[in-house]
């Protein structure tokens, strides 16, 4: 029976949705703490067109880059953030649980 109350109360649903949240919080501080990598083209239109058109000429640049993140502390903060905000989030859990026990009891 308290199986079906809780997932029928509307709280105690909010709080198992923000552990999804969680979870991708955590996998994108993950990534953010990796190197990225860029490929790509760039275009620039030269010369006048007519009836304000832009030019007919362009060149292109390929564009290679790689940006490494220098502050990696910063990243393993906010992964060990994540972590600590999973573990109130199920202490919420329980806590949302115990109280619909206690309301169902009486």
């Amino acid at each position: 029976i308290m199986d079906s109350i809780s997932m029928s109360n509307h709280k105690f649903k909010a709080i198992t949705l923000q552990e999804d949240v969680l979870n991708f919080r955590k996998e994108l501080a993950e990534k953010q703490g990796k190197p990225d990598f860029m490929v790509g083209f760039d275009y620039t239109f030269i010369g006048k067109g007519d009836n304000g058109l832009r030019g007919t000429d362009a060149f292109v640049f390929p564009r290679v880059g790689i940006t490494i993140p220098l502050y990696r502390n910063k990243y393993r903060a906010m992964v060990n953030e994540v972590m600590l905000l999973k573990q109130a989030n199920v202490s919420e859990q329980d806590n949302q649980l115990n109280i619909l026990e206690i309301l169902f009891e009486n």
